[in-house]
């Protein structure tokens, strides 16, 4: 890989005519005769490797940004349920709560709502 290709400027959205004018000035590329003789093709070749590179690893860190969020999100609805559960106690003391999570109201076994507890009237 070309010294070049290791500059902080070259990130994951940089296209190719922008990487040869960052590539043309930095003066690594100006002071080494053999990095001017390079063939335009090896460097973009080099290029879309690093590019790769830098996309996957952002696509993994947006995975896992992703998934951690899906897990606080899935701690904050457990959480809701409890509290949820323990105010329906605490208005309705003494009375069944029913709970919706319950197979009667899921006749064709879709239990796709979220569980809640609410008094049941008598």
């Amino acid at each position: 890989m070309s010294p070049c290709l290791q500059l902080k400027q070259i990130t994951h959205t940089t296209k190719w005519v922008d990487a040869q004018a960052i590539f043309s000035a930095h003066e690594a590329f100006q002071t080494d005769l053999a990095l001017q003789q390079t063939d335009p093709i090896d460097l973009l070749i080099a290029y879309e490797d690093h590019i790769l590179k830098l996309e996957r690893e952002y696509e993994a860190a947006r995975a896992m940004e992703r998934a951690s969020a899906k897990r606080a999100e899935r701690r904050n609805r457990d959480a809701f349920k409890v509290r949820l559960t323990a105010a329906a106690v605490q208005a309705w003391p003494g009375k069944p709560l029913l709970t919706i999570s319950e197979q009667r109201f899921y006749p064709s076994g879709n239990r796709r709502c979220w569980t809640s507890a609410w008094p049941l009237a008598t």
